[in-house]
């Protein structure tokens, strides 16, 4: 791929996509993540698993979080490793509850027989998964917490099923898949809004404070095989009363000596993930930049305490496993509707 900008780009291979061994740190972990988004069927998820096999004799920690036109599905556990979690092509977490597996497109399943909730999706890449962040200019953000981060867009087709209600879904999506060093004590906050309008423009900028103090911006803009990096843009975050949940934010980016104005409109409650009392917030948003309209999420996290104090959480969110009725209209009066 083409780079343009500050900073270098690694394009990693396939191989790159399949498990890797583990290293020896106690903080090394292995994740794999995907931001779907169909809103012509309403339809969104935000999926995570991640193992620590060195942490706890061995964790694998899953984050769920599904919203059909009717229901919203959370489940968020830490659990052991299991015999059979981990393959050369796959991992799975809970006894099947939640699988990822690799065969040249990346495939995501998740089964909740118990609650009537099943989830199927299959990725396809739009570009080869690139690193954008580099060591020497982010510092702490890849040594502490992205040693490895591959990143990609595509296109996903599936189906979602839950009580009353079956779909054929697809969408666009973000994914992720990080192995390395990650010690969340460390993250102190950070801010990522991704913007993805399809294969012409996505934007991926992520802020990032550390326990060292070190204030990291980086950003990624994705135009079918150029990427530009770039630190010149800004993200506002619209905060709950809580301090930890979200209504999603604006993003000004210069680029090309234009000012782009992403605003992210939220679709979905703010769901919030637990992880070692680090709290990650995500609420899936449409974006509007000017005449063009696409998806996005907005993710926040509070980790002032640096994992010695778990936050609360009371403004409008989902922080509860299980299978809901679906919220409308969430923070309607924060978003100028």
């Amino acid at each position: 791929m083409k780079v343009i900008g500050k900073g270098s780009v690694h394009v990693y291979s396939p191989e790159d996509e399949y498990p890797h061994t583990p290293g020896e740190e106690e903080f090394w972990q292995e994740s794999w993540v995907v931001y779907f988004f169909d809103p012509v069927n309403d339809v969104y998820a935000f999926l995570r698993m991640s193992q620590e096999p060195n942490r706890d004799d061995g964790a694998h920690t899953h984050w769920v979080h599904v919203w059909t036109p009717g229901h919203m599905y959370r489940n968020v556990q830490a659990v052991p490793i299991e015999a059979g979690d981990r393959t050369d092509d796959s991992i799975a977490a809970h006894k099947g509850l939640c699988t990822y597996h690799y065969d040249g497109k990346f495939n995501w399943t998740i089964s909740d027989p118990e609650h009537g909730f099943e989830l199927k999706l299959v990725l396809d890449d739009f570009h080869p998964g690139i690193g954008p962040y580099a060591e020497e200019e982010v510092g702490s953000l890849v040594s502490q917490a992205n040693k490895h981060h591959i990143e990609a867009t595509g296109h996903a087709t599936g189906t979602v099923s839950a009580p009353g209600e079956r779909h054929e879904i697809s969408g666009i999506y973000w994914r992720d898949h990080s192995w390395g060093m990650r010690n969340w004590d460390n993250i102190r906050t950070h801010r990522a809004f991704y913007a993805l309008f399809g294969k012409d423009f996505s934007f991926f900028p992520i802020t990032f404070l550390g326990a060292d103090n070190q204030k990291v911006k980086a950003g990624a803009v994705i135009r079918n095989d150029t990427v530009y990096m770039t630190t010149d843009f800004d993200i506002l975050a619209y905060m709950g009363s809580d301090g930890v949940t979200n209504a999603g934010g604006q993003i000004k980016l210069r680029l090309d000596g234009e000012t782009l104005v992403m605003n992210f409109v939220p679709k979905t409650t703010c769901s919030v993930s637990f992880h070692h009392n680090f709290v990650l917030a995500d609420t899936m948003c449409e974006v509007r930049m000017g005449d063009r309209v696409g998806v996005g999420v907005a993710e926040t996290s509070t980790n002032p305490q640096g994992g010695k104090m778990p936050a609360g959480v009371s403004a409008p969110s989902q922080f509860e496993n299980g299978l809901f009725p679906r919220v409308q209209d969430p923070w309607a009066w924060g978003t100028g509707r």
